[in-house]
């Protein structure tokens, strides 16, 4: 059994470095992200942590249409709202310090794992300000993977603590962070297999695994998969369902359908764009990674290079779902990122010559580099598009206002707004600054699906005229009185609706950029002639 270190305050500051340069490439990176606004599926979980005061209720309540079950994270985003209410800002920050300390902690595992500081500082580095980190900090819903990675993380550090110095406090807050992970993000459910790679590793990299180690380790694991099948059966027991995009359509896994996911991949870390930068970068991480005797002298590679498979395995439910997989594709291998990471990292080995290491540490410091300018601008790109939709939504809604046939109490109107690069959540998102408007009628957008929400009144009167397609087992989602769900239009329904109801209007923008409402018997010719929608 390896001792701790005598002296904490020597060990800790021995790490002070990398950990400070960590903080520091985080806040330049990210330096600008407090000015991003909400987006998307954030107004609905805002919508609900006004209704749901009691964090405990989602654990036993599916109030997210039977898609996933994930009740942890409404703790934190109860928490931002009533720290900073619907001040973006401030759940912006929280996503930096779980970032943050998702980092540190990976920081003193690779610590346990390896022994080396410039390995464990280069993975927290490219994790911290990596592309597919990016996503999952700048996405305030993606917090799923953000928080569910951080406890993941947190679960695996206290767990290799406890096998190397037996604290038993240790492994009881192990299970205790692993267990909740698993309520943040499914795809925590690997923990057990990860545990006992990683403790495995720990060990063998310091020629100490025996079989009876191996064996402990094993057992020591066991709880943590009683906990995951009782976290799937409690799961099963509240959606019904095991859950996902059940009415996507599936498409075969062939070379065009990986080349579209790559390209949309691209779209988050640029240099994919460049094929030539890829080839290089990926001749120079082969002559890098060779040495005698790789399987035996690189245990890092095949870490890594596991660690990614058995957390990308849950992927296999909805890797089909084209629809799913090609928006902000990065998203889903938050969690499979770390092992992607150290993976790269492992390039670095100390027992190389002292040119092999410089070299080394120059082409890691280069992708680090290159990855903080791609952040840095992904970041600036994401807060400029999320004040346009913000924008975009209050000019529709002054517009409304200023047609006083709209926002008048005991109206029900359905409206249907055409204009380019609204937000497919543009009725919850006017309906979260301008909650009078709740009861009063649906804003959809007519490029295709909107994310609606309303009250049960308004669903009673409005709700015929909606189409709520099947990607959802429970779609529309009712919690008391509040009625939510994604609608799908299309220039047919349009037409149909204003036909069958005068209440249901088209506004749209004229050549200045401002609003006007179009009657019914020259809606389908301007509807033919949207650039974004078939006529």
């Amino acid at each position: 059994m390896t001792h701790e270190p005598a002296d904490k305050k020597k060990f800790y500051r021995q790490n002070l470095f990398w950990l400070i340069v960590v903080a520091i490439v985080c806040f330049i990176v990210f330096k600008d992200i407090y000015k991003g606004k909400f987006f998307l599926d954030d107004y609905l979980h805002l919508h609900l942590v006004q209704k749901i005061k009691n964090p405990a209720i989602p654990f036993f309540t599916d109030i997210m249409m039977s898609a996933f079950f994930r009740p942890g994270i409404f703790i934190f985003w109860r928490l931002d709202y009533l720290l900073f209410g619907l001040q973006a800002y401030g759940y912006y920050l929280t996503n930096i310090i779980f970032l943050l300390g998702t980092a540190y902690i990976l920081f003193f595992i690779m610590l346990h794992l390896t022994g080396n500081r410039r390995i464990a500082g280069f993975t927290s580095l490219l994790v911290a300000i990596g592309p597919v980190t990016t996503v999952g900090v700048l996405w305030l819903s993606n917090r799923f993977d953000l928080i569910g990675t951080f406890f993941f993380m947190l679960s695996l550090l206290l767990f290799l603590q406890y096998v190397r110095f037996k604290k038993r406090d240790q492994i009881m807050w192990s299970l205790l962070f692993g267990f909740f992970s698993f309520f943040c993000k499914e795809m925590t459910i690997t923990l057990p297999v990860i545990l006992i790679l990683a403790a495995s590793f720990m060990f063998l990299n310091r020629s100490k695994l025996t079989w009876p180690r191996l064996r402990e380790i094993v057992s020591l694991s066991t709880p943590y998969f009683t906990l995951a099948v009782i976290f799937m059966m409690w799961r099963y027991l509240i959606i019904n369902s095991i859950g996902g995009y059940i009415g996507e359509t599936r498409v075969p896994i062939k070379a065009g359908y990986l080349a579209e996911l790559y390209f949309r991949f691209s779209d988050y870390l640029w240099l994919l764009r460049f094929k030539w930068v890829v080839i290089i970068w990926g001749l120079i991480f082969l002559i890098l990674l060779y040495r005698e005797d790789f399987s035996r002298k690189n245990k890092s590679f095949w870490f890594g290079a596991l660690f990614t498979v058995i957390t990308v395995a849950p992927l296999a439910m909805i890797f089909t779902a084209r629809a799913v997989m090609t928006y902000m594709t990065p998203r889903f291998f938050y969690l499979p990122n770390i092992g992607m990471t150290i993976l790269l990292a492992s390039l670095y080995q100390p027992k190389s010559s002292n040119f092999k290491r410089v070299c080394t540490m120059i082409f890691l410091s280069i992708t680090v580099l290159l990855f903080a300018v791609n952040s840095y601008l992904i970041s600036r790109k994401w807060v400029n598009d999320t004040t346009k939709y913000v924008s975009n939504a209050e000019k529709i809604y002054s517009y409304l206002k200023s047609q006083s046939q709209y926002i008048t109490p005991g109206s029900t109107y359905q409206i249907y707004a055409c204009g380019r690069k609204l937000d497919v959540a543009l009725d919850s998102s006017i309906k979260i600054f301008h909650p009078e408007v709740m009861s009063l009628g649906y804003i959809l957008n007519c490029a295709g699906p909107t994310q609606v929400i309303g009250t049960e009144q308004l669903q009673n009167v409005r709700g015929k005229n909606l189409n709520f397609p099947r990607t959802f087992r429970s779609n529309p989602c009712k919690y008391k009185d509040l009625y939510y769900g994604v609608v799908l239009s299309s220039p047919k329904d349009i037409l149909i609706n204003m036909a069958k109801d005068p209440r249901v209007t088209l506004v749209m923008k004229d050549k200045t950029g401002h609003f006007m409402t179009i009657s019914r018997n020259v809606a389908a010719r301007f509807l033919s002639y949207l650039g974004f929608i078939a006529p």
